[in-house]
């Protein structure tokens, strides 16, 4: 059982997020998470699909979380970060 989606599902997921296709894309975010729940791709698209949406508390949930599966992304700090900030907590 593979840990991590293809790179053509990574490729899809971050292309549907790019384009604005947003409804698409967190569809396919939940699945990749139902599907690979050690993954922070789907992870990451979620939060900020959340975040762009205005939604800062399950912003939050899933920004901590994608810090908790991938310590070493610094890309997850920084959008843990501005999650905190755009919630006034810094």
């Amino acid at each position: 059982m593979n840990v991590e989606p293809s790179n053509e599902e990574i490729k899809k997921l971050i292309h549907l997020f790019q384009s604005g296709q947003l409804l698409e894309a967190k569809g396919l975010a939940e699945q990749q998470i139902t599907s690979y729940p050690e993954s922070i791709w789907g992870w990451k698209v979620l939060g900020a699909i959340y975040g762009e949406k205005g939604n800062l508390t399950e912003a939050l949930k899933i920004n901590t979380k994608v810090v908790e599966l991938s310590p070493n992304d610094p890309e997850s700090y920084n959008n843990l970060g501005v999650t905190f900030q755009e919630l006034g907590n810094i």
